[in-house]
C-alpha cells in the first residue's frame, strides 16, 4: 500500500475551542515523503473561517498496518466574523504554521484512517498565539 502515489480524504478535528473539517490530497514524492494541500472550514463561536494549506509528511517506516507519520506546514486562513461590526472590517486574515504527528491505519485494499494531533502557531498582525489541533481523518489512495 505505501508504493500508491496519491491520496484524497477528510479529516475532522478540534482547534483550541474551535471545530475543523476539511478536505486533502497527497502526492508520496519518495517512498517515505509526501507532499499534502488541504482546504478547511473552521466553526467558532464568534467568526467562521476557510483554511488553505500545504504540509510536508515523513512516514519512515514501511512495513506496519498502523504507520507513525510527522508532519510540518503552512497553512492560509481567511475569517469572518458572525455578528456585524459598525466601526472596522467584518472579514481577516492570519496565517499559521504547524508541526504535527499521527498514526495511519491502512485498512482493506486502497483505505487509510488517520489520526493526527498538530501544535498551530496562528499569526495575524504581528500577534502570535499557539493552539493544539486533534484530527480524525479518512483517505483513499491509488
Amino acid at each position: 500500500f505505501l508504493a500508491q502515489q496519491g491520496r484524497i480524504g477528510f479529516s475532522v478535528g478540534q482547534l483550541g475551542n474551535s471545530y475543523t473539517s476539511s478536505v486533502s490530497a497527497g502526492y508520496r514524492i519518495l517512498s517515505y515523503a509526501g507532499i499534502e494541500m488541504e482546504y478547511g472550514q473552521i466553526f467558532r463561536d464568534l467568526e467562521d473561517g476557510t483554511s488553505y494549506g500545504v504540509s510536508i509528511i515523513f512516514e519512515p517506516i514501511k512495513s506496519w498496518s498502523f504507520t507513525p507519520f510527522i508532519s510540518k506546514g503552512l497553512a492560509w486562513q481567511d475569517w469572518k466574523k458572525k455578528t456585524v461590526s459598525s466601526v472596522g472590517s467584518n472579514t481577516f486574515h492570519s496565517n499559521s504554521e504547524f508541526t504535527g504527528a499521527g498514526i495511519n491505519y491502512y485498512i482493506g485494499l486502497n483505505f487509510v484512517v488517520r489520526g493526527e494531533f498538530r501544535q498551530v502557531l496562528l499569526t495575524e498582525n504581528n500577534v502570535s498565539t499557539s493552539n493544539s489541533e486533534w484530527r480524525l481523518g479518512f483517505s483513499s489512495f491509488f
